[in-house]
């Protein structure tokens, strides 16, 4: 059984536009569990002179692995969903509006500095594990899921590439950015659906069982070495972005009442759509703490186009039915908009 428990830990500092180089946000999360490592690819040579391989070279080097934990009202789950946005405004102190992200696609040809908060950002990544601090840098998200089942925590987890290991150094004991919070709890938590009839859409939470969300950003890693170096020389940049979910609802939603898609609709052959009016999204997932004042996240998805309806009957269990969605690019350019609402007095940007 370790002993060094307080050596355990993960911390995330935003790089500043210098890929690989630290900057001054720096945070320390409760995590639950990691497996970021070291990795290269090996080269080697088997010629026909040699019963088996005679020669053998390490080749391109880099780090991956994820982290899991529970979503908290603090900095460092926000910073998290930060490495998958590159538009982002800053209000201190608001229980919530604190952090709000989205896409933006405007196109910036200002100074280094404004270029790279056009971009999704890059992380050092420090590990705890009880006898060492294990650094990587130049790590970038490449994807973030979040889930739920009514009368749990909500859980996230996040995908980490980046650059190789660097050296070790002494461990310190960390302070926890969320020390004093809890997590977020399905039961304080509401759904919104909106299908552009043009009424207002209404809590549907009462048949919520379930929800899962995940963002993929399909980091371009192989443009990120050159010749002449077997490390990663920039950051990996974001290919096809992604953003998908399920919803798992508690009975069969046969006839709608709050805008939800019901079975027939989801079933169209056609694909069944959800694009709102520009002022309003398509689906609003609002999760919230016991604090005071409460921290509010709010995740909105602008556009969707559903997956065909799932259901099924198990011996005597009561009938359920899953829809999974997929986010559509919308009229505006944009897919998503997340507004993490605390008490932070710490910018992300």
């Amino acid at each position: 059984m370790p002993t060094q428990y307080q050596y355990r830990y993960v911390t995330l500092t935003k790089e500043t536009e210098v890929y690989g180089t630290a900057g001054a946000v720096s945070l320390t999360g409760e995590v639950d569990d990691e497996s970021i490592q070291h990795q290269y690819d090996m080269m080697a040579r088997s010629d026909m002179s040699y019963l088996g391989t005679k020669k053998a070279l390490a080749g391109k080097t880099h780090s991956e692995g994820g982290i899991n934990l529970v979503c908290q009202p603090d900095d460092f789950c926000a910073m998290i969903l930060r490495g998958v946005y590159n538009s982002y405004t800053f209000t201190t102190g608001s229980a919530t509006v604190a952090h709000v992200m989205t896409e933006s696609t405007a196109v910036n040809t200002g100074s280094a500095a404004a270029q790279y908060l056009q971009q999704l950002p890059s992380f050092n990544v420090k590990v705890g594990r009880e006898d060492k601090t294990h650094l990587y840098t130049g790590m970038c998200i490449s994807r973030v899921s979040m889930a739920a089942n009514v009368g749990e925590y909500v859980t996230m987890s996040a995908d980490f590439v980046g650059r190789q290991e660097g050296t070790l150094t002494a461990l310190t004991v960390p302070t926890f950015d969320g020390g004093a919070d809890d997590g977020m709890h399905f039961a304080q938590a509401e759904v919104f659906f909106d299908d552009g009839s043009g009424t207002a859409p209404t809590d549907a939470g009462d048949l919520i069982k379930s929800f899962s969300l995940e963002w993929n950003t399909n980091l371009n890693t192989d443009s990120c070495c050159g010749l002449g170096s077997r490390v990663y020389t920039v950051r990996p940049a974001p290919q096809l972005r992604e953003i998908t979910g399920t919803l798992e609802f508690s009975r069969p939603v046969i006839t709608a009442s709050n805008d939800e898609p019901d079975y027939a609709a989801a079933q169209n052959s056609a694909g069944l759509i959800y694009d709102p009016a520009a002022a309003r999204m398509a689906i609003k997932l609002v999760l919230t703490d016991t604090a005071s004042p409460v921290n509010t996240l709010m995740i909105e998805i602008n556009k969707v186009i559903w997956d065909a309806p799932v259901m099924n009957v198990s011996g005597r269990d009561a009938s359920t039915m899953s829809l999974g969605f997929t986010a559509l690019v919308d009229a505006g350019g944009i897919m998503s908009k997340v507004s993490w609402g605390n008490s932070s007095t710490q910018t992300l940007a």
